[in-house]
């Protein structure tokens, strides 16, 4: 077995466990989640601490840290889930079951997954004696996601901001994976998406259904307006992210909107991300 196969069935091993805990939030019920996963980073020799709003609801902290001063990195999972129906699945949503190609469970990709890769992959380092040469390398696995963060991430910046402290972040949704021109490439999620509110008023004089015309129905007004909101020519302000996807893609930053009709021709799904 090569180490990235021994990778991958210990990852597998550990996501089945992770998803055999029931952490559908409400209510979540993370800590024999947490303790599992504090137990399997203790073991491979990180420091790990679990710090709780409410007891039956912790945060697992696990830091294999430098002697020597330096910036940390940090990777943050959650492991509580939405929730699930067993009469809507084909599988035991809490069976960890492996068919198809597939491993099967509430959380398998919200985010046990990802949970589960970086406890493996940071696992595998400390056992086999690497350290980093300055700074720390942190995991926080916390629970209460699903509903706001109450009890986890929000939770422990505001009163444990000490142990949560890094330079680097990565979480959950930062780029998606995406083929392109037969090739796998991986995205940067440079800012989020925002919302743009306004009004849209008409005036007109109340009636009666009675006696159609007596009154001006503002209603019917707003009509034309929402059609040219619906066929508005779309308009383009570039910034440097997109600019440098579609240059990455081997396109003219230039033209976006030629770039974005090529790209609809050849890869309509990604379409809907950009």
């Amino acid at each position: 077995m090569t180490a990235a196969d021994e990778l991958q069935r210990e990852t597998t091993d550990v996501l089945r466990e992770l998803v055999r805990f029931d952490t559908v939030n409400p209510p979540g019920n993370e800590r024999p989640a947490i303790e599992f996963l504090a137990s399997y980073l203790r073991d491979a020799g990180f420091r790990t601490e679990l710090l709780a709003a409410d007891d039956a609801r912790p945060n697992l902290v696990a830091d294999l840290a430098s002697e020597q001063d330096g910036q940390t990195l940090c990777y943050l999972g959650h492991v509580d889930t939405v929730l699930a129906d067993p009469s809507e699945w084909s599988h035991d949503p809490w069976s960890g079951d492996v068919a198809d190609g597939y491993l099967w469970g509430r959380g398998a990709l919200d985010m046990k997954s990802q949970v589960a890769a970086e406890a493996v992959a940071a696992a595998s380092l400390a056992r086999g004696g690497w350290r980093p040469a300055r700074g720390a390398l942190k995991l926080l696995f916390v629970c209460d996601e699903e509903t706001g963060g109450d009890l986890g991430a929000h939770w422990l910046t505001d009163t444990h901001p000490d142990r949560v402290r890094c330079d680097m972040l990565l979480n959950e949704g930062g780029g998606e994976v995406f083929e392109f021109g037969g090739t796998r490439r991986y995205g940067v999620c440079c800012a989020e998406k925002g919302i743009f509110r306004f009004k849209l008023i008409a005036h007109g004089a109340a009636g009666h259904a009675s006696l159609p015309k007596t009154g001006d129905n503002a209603l019917l007004k707003l009509g034309p307006a929402l059609e040219r909101v619906a066929n508005a020519e779309p308009s383009f302000d570039l910034t440097e992210a997109p600019a440098a996807l579609l240059q990455g893609l081997g396109f003219d930053p230039g033209d976006p909107a030629g770039a974005l009709a090529r790209i609809a021709d050849a890869e309509p799904g990604l379409l809907t991300l950009l």
